[in-house]
């Protein structure tokens, strides 16, 4: 986390498990789909798309082992659900830093390794799903208005609460 005072120098906070946790208080996500939204996300699929007719990626026996694993959590929390639909995406596991020695292996060292304690991170290919939805036409503000609306605060942070970057 990066603390900047605007009328000095800036400097870096390590955060010590337990320091905020009247600001994190959330250890697990909760168990279900999201409650419903008054907005909806809509994809219009260009004219004449079709599913996907590619192979699945090739995996080796410990890559399917975890995709199950995977797979079977998610259903079990029910942050996922049972889908009949033609459209479908590859996934592949990269995996994070080993908690053994500290180094984020590559895919070939990780396969190699056997070692089953490695945390993964679970990818899905949309780039085919993508090439085939019409992209809304949504102009991004502009970064000075950004800065504009940021004036005043003290505190910026960007932390991914749900995978733990």
């Amino acid at each position: 986390m990066q603390f900047v005072d605007i009328d000095g120098p800036s400097f870096s906070h390590n955060l010590k498990e337990g320091e905020y946790e009247q600001v994190f208080r959330v250890k697990q996500l909760p168990d279900g789909l999201p409650p419903m939204r008054e907005v909806n996300f809509e994809v219009t699929l260009k004219k004449g798309a079709k599913p996907s007719s590619g192979a699945p990626f090739r995996s080796s026996k410990m890559e399917q082992d975890a995709f199950e694993k995977f797979v079977k959590d998610k259903l079990k929390k029910g942050w996922i659900e049972v889908s009949n639909s033609p459209w479908v995406s590859n996934i592949f596991a990269i995996p994070k830093k080993d908690p053994a020695t500290g180094q984020i292996p590559n895919r070939a060292e990780w396969l190699r390794s056997g070692n089953t304690k490695i945390p993964l991170c679970w990818v899905f290919d949309y780039r085919y799903l993508n090439s085939m939805i019409v992209i809304a036409k949504i102009t991004l503000p502009l970064i000075e208005k950004l800065f504009d609306k940021m004036v005043g605060y003290l505190v910026y942070t960007l932390i991914n609460l749900a995978q733990g970057l």
